[in-house]
């Protein structure tokens, strides 16, 4: 049985491993949408802790503009022991828009979407 809401959850719970790519954004044009840092989380409690705070997510509403995104991101992929992965985007920018292999887009401009982009930026400075 499918737990309630799973089926649109952004990430399954049990990752043993999650990496963290953080890029930059389109300024200054030398150095736009590089890599800026990396990490590899092994830690399944913080992974368990940063998976429910990308699931708690609200949905993002239709027809949204956001003129101040610059692309900066955090991409986070997480390993699960049978070797499938699911991959999140987590804009820092703009709405904050989070995305991941399926609909519904989320959005990280809330207080639970400010906390975990606190702790995705700790991790990867």
């Amino acid at each position: 049985m499918v737990p309630a809401g799973a089926q649109h959850a952004l990430v399954r719970p049990a990752a043993t491993r999650l990496l963290l790519c953080r890029y930059r954004g389109l300024n200054p044009g030398s150095t736009a949408l590089r890599l800026r840092s990396s990490r590899l989380l092994t830690d399944r409690p913080v992974i368990a802790s940063i998976a429910s705070m990308l699931n708690a997510l609200p949905r993002e509403r239709t027809g949204i503009h956001c003129p101040m995104d610059d692309g900066s991101a955090i991409i986070a992929t997480f390993s699960y022991p049978r070797g499938d992965e699911r991959v999140v985007r987590i804009g820092l920018s703009g709405c904050l828009t989070v995305t991941g292999a399926s609909p519904p887009v989320r959005t990280a401009i809330t207080p639970g979407g400010a906390r975990l982009i606190a702790t995705l930026e700790r991790l990867a400075p």
